[in-house]
């Protein structure tokens, strides 16, 4: 533990205040388990924004909670994907840190809904379906960080999405 103490407060203007902090050492200790049971499924597709534009997938990426008969604590997960056909770069998932260029973990929460309570789960609203080839295959990996900043491996699985089939044409005259 680490104490500071300051006499005057810590703009000097105000009482005198101690602050303490705890300094975890993470040495020695054992990485997070690899997530397990991965899985994707579909939450359905987004319309184009704009005539001819590419639709959006809504993939949900599924996995196993630690249990919590471990001693491992998990506080974030990272997600990425890769798009296999037509094949491109590997996508990290997170949002940038505010004012900052670093990527922010996402939090790791845990469902009230009882049936899900075992599952921790993402979405990806973001990929744009390309249309050939058709279906596009798609890589998706889950790694999952403990509350000592120690990431575990990496697990990964695949999924094929591909745009909807036209809708029938609708006659408006028959002249």
């Amino acid at each position: 533990m680490v104490t500071a103490d300051y006499d005057r407060g810590t703009l000097s203007t105000s009482s005198p205040v101690v602050y303490a902090a705890l300094l975890l050492n993470p040495r020695g200790v054992l990485p997070p388990p690899t997530p397990t049971n991965v899985s994707v499924n579909s939450d359905g597709m987004q319309a184009p924004v704009v005539t001819d534009g590419p639709w959006r997938t809504v993939n949900r990426i599924g996995w196993d909670r630690v249990s919590e008969t471990l001693p491992f604590q998990i506080g974030s997960f990272a997600l990425a994907r890769q798009a296999l056909a037509p094949a491109g770069g590997v996508e990290p998932l997170m949002d940038k840190r505010m004012y900052d260029t670093a990527l922010q973990p996402i939090a790791a929460t845990i469902s009230s809904n009882p049936a899900t309570v075992n599952r921790m789960a993402a979405l990806d609203e973001r990929y744009q379906i390309a249309s050939s080839p058709n279906p596009n295959a798609l890589l998706y990996g889950v790694a999952m960080q403990d509350l000592f900043g120690t990431w575990s491996h990496w697990a990964t699985t695949t999924v094929a999405v591909g745009e909807p089939p036209p809708g029938p044409a609708t006659i408006l005259s028959t002249r």
